[in-house]
C-alpha cells in the first residue's frame, strides 16, 4: 500500500472515528475535522482523537471510583 492510500485510509478512519460525549470537549463536525487534517495531518489528528478517548476513559472511571467509594461510607 502506498503512502497516499495510507493517507487516504486515515483520513476516512478519522472522519468516522467515534469521540465519546463530554461536556467540555465537544465532537467535533467532519468540517472540523477536515480542517484540523489540513492545519496538522491525519496522523496527528488520529493521536490528538486517540489521547483524548484516554483522557475521557480515565476521568470516567476516576469519577465511578469516586462514587463506589462514598457509597462505602456510612
Amino acid at each position: 500500500m502506498s503512502t497516499e492510500e495510507s493517507e487516504k485510509k486515515l483520513i476516512q478512519k478519522i472522519l468516522r472515528y467515534p469521540l465519546k460525549d463530554h461536556p467540555f470537549m465537544p465532537n467535533p463536525s467532519e468540517d472540523e475535522r477536515l480542517r484540523m487534517i489540513e492545519n496538522i495531518g491525519a496522523q496527528e489528528v488520529f493521536k490528538m482523537f486517540v489521547l483524548r478517548e484516554n483522557r475521557v476513559r480515565a476521568r470516567s472511571e476516576e469519577h465511578t471510583s469516586e462514587l463506589q467509594s462514598r457509597l462505602h461510607l456510612v
